[in-house]
């Protein structure tokens, strides 16, 4: 299924659409990324529908873990990754968290704290999967001027950077969770 330049598909291509895809769950095998892949009996799923200001949205996702489909040294790759991205991931969250509390206090936060975040967020740019490229590119389009803001001991863009992350952060965490 091919959108046309504007996003649009034709109804009836999208249900031939769906309903291949629908075939392909039903047999327990379906064709992604160029392979065939396993599909569990029980999948995580969500499904939304929301009708707003004239236009109706369906959002459908499912997933599953595909690891065990791996060969052995890609399944050893795979978790290595998993366990740099969690490990670093943490260090940012416990970062932020400080962050955050000197904007409470209404307090330009600590140079070490910032200088830290931005090492952290380096590393985990190098882990990042291409397609967050353009959100990682943002984050740390704040994150240097969170740094110069605070280097230059101007609390008010410091505080204002702080809730730019925030919700830089928020909406990755939307987007590409």
């Amino acid at each position: 299924m091919d959108p046309n330049a504007n996003g649009e598909t034709e109804r009836r291509a999208l249900a031939d659409f769906l309903e291949d895809l629908a075939a392909q769950l039903r047999q327990g095998r379906v064709q992604a990324e160029g392979r065939v892949w396993e599909v569990p009996e029980m999948l995580h799923t969500e499904v939304h529908v929301k009708e707003k200001k004239g236009s109706i949205r369906y959002k459908l996702q499912w997933q599953w873990s595909t690891l065990e489909q791996y060969e052995k040294p890609a399944q050893e790759s795979v978790e290595q990754w998993r366990g740099s991205l969690k490990t670093i991931k943490k260090r940012m969250g416990g970062l932020f968290k400080e962050l955050r509390g000197a904007s409470t206090r209404d307090e330009l936060p600590r140079d070490r704290t910032v200088t830290e975040l931005v090492e952290v967020m380096k590393a985990f740019s190098e882990l990042a999967e291409p397609e967050w490229g353009e959100a990682v590119l943002e984050f740390l389009d704040h994150l240097s001027t969170l740094e110069a803001a605070v280097r230059e001991g101007r609390k008010e863009a410091a505080l204002h950077e702080i809730r730019d992350l925030g919700n830089r952060m928020a909406a990755c965490h939307r987007e590409f969770k």
